[in-house]
């Protein structure tokens, strides 16, 4: 049950759109810098070494040409070649044949720093959005200016980042207001998209969800809107061409899509009393996964396959255990992560808790459901990390490859209790996870906030990997890329 399944190459093309510009530097999400603004306005990126690299601005002339693979890209930028035996890991591995399946471990390429604020270390909670040609979009919560949400573009699969830019919140000045939880889609277009929970309220009260879309490859935006009053936590998902969709937790929690790039919005779909959020996935004929923690013991699943016209009821799916989010620091938050191979039948669900399970120990696990059904049923949770002494694993999410195989990310303490940045690979169920590999080449110390997420996507043959990282005792978000581990086949049957 290893065959791979032919790659279908579709070059993305790229279209200019007159729109206003998001927020640059440390400005409110009112201001729009003027034509020409960003560029000159870029900073270099740190590598683990401590070298430095300037970003590809969205400039014409720093933008290649859609058709280019970012292995050609590469070779221009300041420090592109291999890293400890991993070939170019900035690559545009979309643009490769699938060629031989690579089943040898997974090694991880250089770190290299998202953020632009040194280690200053005000960043926390990333996300990650994988796009093709070495398009990536990355979101964190930024607290330099109060709190914000903070987001960052590559161009070249992330060897450089682009300045950062910013949402706040749109509540009126002199408040306890704030901005955070930030969400982040690519569609199949190649058209970029951004949420972020404005905080108007200072707290839990009379919130809003603001939204901005791209697409021209995030050279200009959409003016930030608020697209839906909500208590807490968006996340948002994307496919075709302008198709996307947002949920939001709540009593009841929701979910409404849009079909216009986020222009317009249809009427929302009551997913009941929802205290997290939910993880979204998506294919290109119009399947939706959506898992979430239900009661804070349950893992629920609802489906669409009408491209969010209408969700399917709630399915129990698995016990989920007790997550430590008090008195645990840093704090494990019962949010579970879903994602599906392309073509929506591989679904793998993950979460971090303490229960009673095969290979259980008496502290925070990483655990995944796995459906070969495209959610039908779903087999008993599986234990993801290896770590044989007590230490806690928490804070997973997760990517399926096109093969089937599946790839999970977690913040790890086994190590003295720094912290670390790991990963497992699943290509044959029935064998479990593969050993753990460590992300990270820094440790750090623990913090008492990391937020609550991590990033991670498939990108051709590779994964793509970005986490909240202390190795300078500070919080910086970081990136890096797993060569070849999206190409090992697995075991779903084409």
């Amino acid at each position: 049950m290893r065959i791979a399944a032919a790659l279908t190459m579709v070059l993305l093309s790229l279209s200019a759109c007159a729109a206003h510009r998001v927020d640059d530097a440390d400005d409110d999400v009112s201001d729009e810098p003027a034509d020409g603004e960003r560029d000159a306005g870029k900073t270099p990126r740190r590598d683990a070494g401590g070298s430095t690299t300037t970003p590809t601005g969205p400039t014409d002339a720093g933008r290649r040409d859609a058709g280019r693979a970012v292995a050609d890209a590469a070779s221009s930028t300041v420090d592109a070649g291999p890293q400890d035996g991993v070939s170019d890991s900035g690559r545009d591995a979309a643009a490769v044949d699938d060629g031989t399946l690579n089943g040898a471990p997974v090694k991880f390429g250089k770190n290299v720093q998202i953020d632009d604020d040194g280690a200053k270390g005000l960043q926390t909670e990333v996300v990650l959005a994988a796009g093709r040609d070495g398009l990536l979009l990355a979101g964190f919560i930024d607290q330099r200016v109060g709190g914000r949400c903070g987001y960052s573009i590559s161009r070249d699969g992330g060897e450089t980042w682009s300045k950062n830019f910013f949402a706040a919140t749109m509540a009126a000045a002199g408040g306890r207001a704030f901005a955070g939880d930030p969400a982040v889609a690519i569609d199949d277009a190649g058209n970029l998209y951004i949420a972020c929970q404005d905080y108007a309220s200072g707290g839990l009260g009379t919130n809003y969800i603001i939204f901005s879309a791209s697409t021209d490859s995030g050279g200009t935006w959409t003016p930030w809107k608020r697209i839906r009053q909500t208590l807490d936590k968006p996340w948002i998902g994307a496919t075709g061409d302008g198709t996307v969709y947002v949920t939001w937790l709540g009593s009841p929690g929701g979910f409404m899509r849009s079909t216009d790039h986020g222009t317009t919005w249809g009427e929302p779909i009551s997913i009941g009393n929802l205290n997290h959020g939910t993880g979204i996935s998506t294919t290109s004929d119009g399947i939706v996964h959506m898992a979430y923690d239900f009661n804070n013991s349950r893992v629920h699943y609802r489906k669409s396959t009408d491209f969010g016209k209408t969700l399917s009821s709630a399915q129990d799916v698995s016990s989920q255990g007790t997550s430590c989010f008090d008195p645990c620091s840093p704090r494990s938050h019962p949010i579970v992560a879903n994602a599906s191979d392309p073509t929506g039948k591989v679904v793998a669900i993950t979460w971090a808790s303490r229960q009673s399970a095969p290979g259980a120990q008496n502290d925070d696990d990483v655990w995944a459901i796995v459906s070969e059904d495209s959610g039908k049923t779903f087999s008993a949770p599986k234990r993801v990390n290896d770590n044989t002494a007590a230490s806690r694993q928490f804070q997973p999410w997760v990517a399926v490859d096109k093969h089937g195989a599946v790839h999970v990310v977690w913040t790890d303490m086994r190590n003295g209790g720094q912290l670390s940045t790991y990963y497992a690979r699943m290509v044959d169920f029935s064998k479990g996870f593969e050993a753990n590999v460590e992300v990270s080449d820094k440790r750090g110390p623990t913090r008492d906030f990391l937020g609550d997420f991590k990033g991670i996507g498939v990108q051709g043959r590779d994964i793509v990997v970005s986490w909240n990282d202390s190795r300078n005792n500070a919080s910086e978000i970081w990136f890096a890329r797993g060569v070849d581990a999206a190409s090992a086949g697995g075991p779903l049957t084409r």
